[in-house]
Formats: structure tokens, sequence, C-alpha cells
């Protein structure tokens, strides 16, 4: 399915266009971004071809289309480097997703998307061991704030020769799809999965999992 803005071109703004799956994407999302495009246009703003958008966490890319409009075009999700494919539907999709979960333990107001490709530091566990601890600190420059490694208590992450510096897109695609439903999460908030299982502290206090949320209905059903 495509959808396509229809009020840009009175402020001097080629239209764009937008392609999802239907099955996939919520229509209100798709209304979202389209009124979105449509008002930040109005208030100034000018797209330009391979210009980059960002969209919840996920970097976007402006192509031209046909009759001149513009498209927008996302990572697949696949390649590293990142290959651009003429899509929307991931980008929606993974922003409704971290939405539902800061939702469910009551942080959706801040919501806090770093870009994909600003980084985080990792453990060289990570990958390699059922469990993920995700503990996140204030962002700094291209710094996401994330740490993202191994549950193994018998690795050292105070030790520097354990560590390494990752894009947060190159932790989704090559080792741990898990992690992308918390990326959003704000600084101060730490993660432990296991057996795909989430808990969040908040300091030292434990964030219960708020009732009909999104993430209580998911781990009804495992």
């Amino acid at each position: 399915m495509r959808g396509t803005t229809t009020n840009c071109g009175k402020y001097g703004q080629q239209e764009i266009s937008i392609a999802y799956e239907q099955e996939k994407v919520l229509e209100s999302d798709v209304k979202w971004l389209l009124e979105w495009l449509e008002c930040q246009v109005a208030n100034g703003r000018r797209f330009l071809p391979s210009e980059t958008i960002q969209i919840g966490w996920m970097l976007t890319k402006l192509e031209p289309f046909e009759d001149g409009i513009l498209k927008i075009c996302e990572p697949d999700m696949e390649a590293f480097p990142v290959n651009f494919v003429d899509s929307v539907t991931n980008t929606l999709t993974h922003l409704r997703l971290q939405k539902m979960v800061a939702e469910s333990v009551g942080v959706v107001d801040e919501l806090s998307c770093p870009p994909l490709i600003h980084s985080a530091i990792t453990c060289n566990w990570f990958g390699e061991h059922i469990g993920i601890f995700m503990d996140r600190f204030s962002s700094k420059d291209s710094d996401s704030g994330w740490f993202i490694g191994c549950d193994d208590p018998n690795h050292d992450h105070q030790n520097q020769n354990n560590l390494q510096r990752k894009s947060l897109y190159e932790l989704v695609v090559r080792n741990e799809r898990n992690i992308l439903p918390y990326l959003a999460l704000p600084a101060g908030i730490s993660v432990h999965v296991r057996d795909g299982v989430p808990s969040f502290h908040r300091g030292e206090k434990q964030l219960a999992i708020l009732p009909n949320s999104y993430l209580a209905a998911s781990l009804s059903r495992k």
C-alpha cells in the first residue's frame, strides 16, 4: 500500500509518498506520519532528496519517486552497512512497539528514541548467552547512553578488555533483535531479559508491568 501527503504542495514542497505493508502497520500510524510530515512543512521545514529524517529510532532517507514526488526509504534491517528500501513498515512498527513497551511500565511520556546510528557499549559475550542486561545512562553526542550486554554474573563488565562500542543498528541486526523493543526507554531504566521475560528497574525500584498493557498481554501468552 502507499499513502501520500496532499497539503505540502501549497507550501512549495514536493509531496511525500510512503509505502507500507497493510497487514503489519496500523492505519492510524500511517495517518499520523503523513500528518506529521505535512505539519513539519506547514511550520517551515523543507524536505530534500537524499536528506535523512529520524522517525522514532529509525533513520530514513528521502529519494525521488515519480511525478515530482519524494518517497521515504528505510533500512531493510538485514544488510550491514545499511541498505535503504522503499518502505516505512519497519519504521512504524518499531515505533509502535517501543511506545507500547514504554506505556507498559508507565514511562511513555519520557520516550527517548536514539537514532540507530548512535552507539552503545556492549560486552564481548553479548549474543552468545540467553540472558540480556541493558542499562541506560544519559546520552551524549553520538552515544545512545545504553550499555547492552550478557547477564552472566561471571563476566566482568568493569574490565575494558571485555567491552566494545557498536552502533545500535549493528547490535540489532548482527546480534540480538530482542533488544529493539526497549531502546527508546529513558535514561535511568535498566532491563533484564531472561527466557524472553523482561523485568525493569529505575534505580533500586522495580517497575511494575501495568495490567492490561501490551507487555502484560504478551507475557500472559507465554
